[in-house]
């Protein structure tokens, strides 16, 4: 993806193509000695199956557990393995969980729970279009720094489109 065919900087709509190239995610997650780099094609693929930009996935993952690198991060497991949850969605009901939270068998269920999460619990069922609409929900201010959550995200999506890539 060249630069003038990313998404605009300052545009935070959820439904864009996305800004980044699956070697972009790989790049980014390899900076930061992620257990999920070599997983670019996966973002990519289920972003553009929900039509959803990869980058949010992406910046939530580091915001919620700096890309699963995080000593403290719940989804880290005592034995060295994790629970492949990018966005530490609640377990609620789902089969499988580590503490409160999803615990998926890889990191493709992981990414592809959290495209199928933010389009029919926030698109689809309230009708949310922006990211910094969906994040009050997702992170409430009851646990999270909200502002500082959207301002992370926004940044992160900012610099990728810009061309800072690492």
């Amino acid at each position: 993806r060249t630069a003038s065919s990313r998404p605009s900087v300052g545009d935070y709509r959820l439904r864009l193509p996305s800004s980044l190239t699956a070697d972009e995610i790989d790049r980014i997650l390899a900076s930061y000695q992620s257990p999920a780099s070599g997983t670019g094609y996966i973002w990519i693929s289920v972003g553009t199956e929900y039509q959803i930009d990869p980058a949010y996935a992406l910046a939530f993952f580091i915001h919620e557990s700096v890309a699963g690198t995080h000593l403290q991060w719940a989804g880290r497991k005592p034995d060295g393995t994790t629970t492949h949850n990018v966005g530490n969605i609640i377990c609620a009901g789902y089969p499988t969980c580590y503490g409160r939270f999803r615990d998926y068998a890889s990191w493709e269920e992981g990414i592809r729970d959290w495209f199928r999460l933010i389009d029919t619990e926030y698109i689809r069922a309230r009708g949310i279009q922006y990211v910094q609409e969906v994040i009050p929900i997702y992170a409430p201010a009851f646990e999270n720094n909200v502002e500082s959550y959207i301002n992370h995200v926004c940044s992160l999506v900012d610099r990728w489109r810009s061309g800072i890539i690492p």
